[in-house]
C-alpha cells in the first residue's frame, strides 16, 4: 500500500505540473473573456540605491515622497505573486490620480531574464536586488511567504504588512486609509 501512495503521489505530481506548464500565464490573460490582459500604465527598472542594505528599503521609499507607496515582494516563479499583479492591474489605473507608487522588489531567485520579460508587463517601478540585499530584507522584515505587501503612508511611515493578495476591494480599502481623496 505505502508503495501505491508514493506511486500516485508521483503520478499526480507529474499530470499537475505538466498541466501547470501548458497553461496560460495569469498575467496573460483577462479573467472576464480568456482575452489578452491589457496594461495602461509604463513598467519602469530601476537600479537600486547605492546605499548600504540596512537603508536600502528606506532608501527605495523615499524615491516616493508625498505619495502612498505599495511595495510588493516577489518572484518569476511565484503563481500567486503573478495572479496578483493581474488582478491589482485595474486599481492601478484607478489610483493613479491619488498618486500611489507601485513598488515591485525581487531578487536573485527571479532569473534576470524571466524578471526583465515579465516586468514589461507590470506597471510600476520594479528592483531587482542582489541575493545578499534580497535575503537581508526578507530575513529582517520577516518575511516568509510572498507575495508580501508593505504599505506606506504619504510621509514614508509603514503603515501595513501583509503575506498573500487580499483582493482588489480589500487592497483599494487599505490604500485608501492613507491618502486624501482630493489628492
Amino acid at each position: 500500500m505505502n508503495h501505491f501512495c508514493k506511486n500516485v503521489l508521483i503520478c499526480s505530481y507529474a499530470v499537475f505540473t505538466l498541466a501547470c506548464s501548458h497553461s496560460k500565464k495569469p498575467a496573460e490573460l483577462n479573467p472576464e473573456d480568456g482575452a489578452p490582459a491589457q496594461e495602461l500604465s509604463v513598467a519602469s527598472l530601476k537600479a537600486a540605491p547605492q546605499v548600504a542594505k540596512e537603508k536600502l528599503l528606506d532608501a527605495i521609499v523615499s524615491n516616493y515622497q508625498g505619495q502612498v507607496v505599495l511595495v510588493d515582494f516577489w518572484a518569476t516563479w511565484c503563481t500567486p505573486c503573478l495572479m496578483a499583479m493581474h488582478e491589482i492591474a485595474p486599481l492601478k489605473e484607478e489610483m493613479k490620480a491619488q498618486h500611489v507608487a507601485f513598488v515591485y522588489i525581487t531578487g536573485a531567485t527571479s532569473p534576470r531574464a524571466d524578471f526583465e520579460a515579465r516586468m514589461e508587463s507590470i506597471a510600476g517601478d520594479h528592483y531587482y536586488l542582489t541575493e545578499e540585499e534580497w535575503v537581508y530584507l526578507l530575513q529582517t522584515l520577516d518575511i516568509n511567504g510572498i507575495p508580501t505587501y508593505l504599505i506606506y503612508d504619504t510621509k514614508g511611515e509603514l503603515q501595513n504588512m501583509f503575506t498573500g493578495y487580499p483582493g482588489t476591494q480589500e487592497m483599494r480599502q487599505l490604500l485608501g486609509k492613507y491618502f486624501s481623496p482630493q489628492a
